[in-house]
């Protein structure tokens, strides 16, 4: 009887045995699915260069007044010039000016702002930007003239000796009006440019109203996953 009772108890164990080695290897392709589907969901992003395009201000809003060269007094003048730095990845620089007779200045150019707008458009830089941006202008005429100039010839300009500018970037007896320079008259000149601005009338004095920017490119590294 006691042999019977022993014989029980091993098969009991062995089918105990067999029955959890069974569970253990239907659980055993769960774990790996599951361990399978972690690294699908965490794939490792792919690195890519993308070029997108940024406006930078270079000379904020501002307001002088040339005086004709009748009307000269002390301190008075009839022309200027305007310092731009370039910086070394713009693509285009535009400068935006407003003149008016009156003493009162024409304000809010907002040049900067509408490029930085233009620029959210898909087809970005290749449009015609300078079309596009809105000049503000008042009933009172007035004209001057706008010249690009390199450093050399700024200061001849001021001197009022013989001076050459370059005709892109340039405009004479200009009311208001967006002024682009290309990229390649930037490489041309360098990265210090200069706008010379003279009042061309010989009894009334300008106000004008001048804005610059610069629209940059840059390359940034953005992760896509597939």
């Amino acid at each position: 009887m006691q042999k019977v009772f022993l014989l029980l108890l091993l098969v009991g164990a062995t089918l105990i045995g067999c029955q959890k080695e069974s569970n253990d290897e239907s659980q055993k392709p769960q774990a790996e699915l599951s361990e399978g589907s972690e690294s699908t969901s965490g794939q490792p992003k792919t690195p890519k260069t993308k070029i997108i395009y940024e406006t930078v201000q270079i000379q904020a809003e501002q307001n002088f007044y040339l005086n004709s060269a009748t009307h000269l007094g002390f301190g008075s003048k009839t022309r200027t010039v305007i310092p731009l730095e370039i910086p070394k990845n713009a693509v285009k620089v535009f400068y935006t000016v407003a003149v008016t007779e009156a003493k009162t200045p024409i304000k809010n150019l907002r040049l900067a702002a509408q490029l930085s707008s233009l620029l959210l458009d898909p087809t970005g830089i290749t449009s015609a930007i300078a079309s596009k941006i809105e000049v503000p202008e008042q009933g009172t005429s007035g004209r001057a003239d706008f010249y690009l100039l390199d450093y050399k010839n700024q200061s001849k300009f001021l001197a009022k000796t013989d001076f050459q500018y370059f005709i892109i970037g340039s405009r004479e007896s200009l009311k208001n009006g967006v002024i682009e320079i290309s990229e390649n008259t930037i490489r041309q000149i360098g990265n210090n440019l200069y706008i010379g601005v003279k009042n061309p009338c010989t009894t009334t004095g300008e106000m004008i109203t001048f804005e610059a920017a610069a629209v940059i490119k840059k390359e940034i590294t953005v992760y896509e996953q597939f």
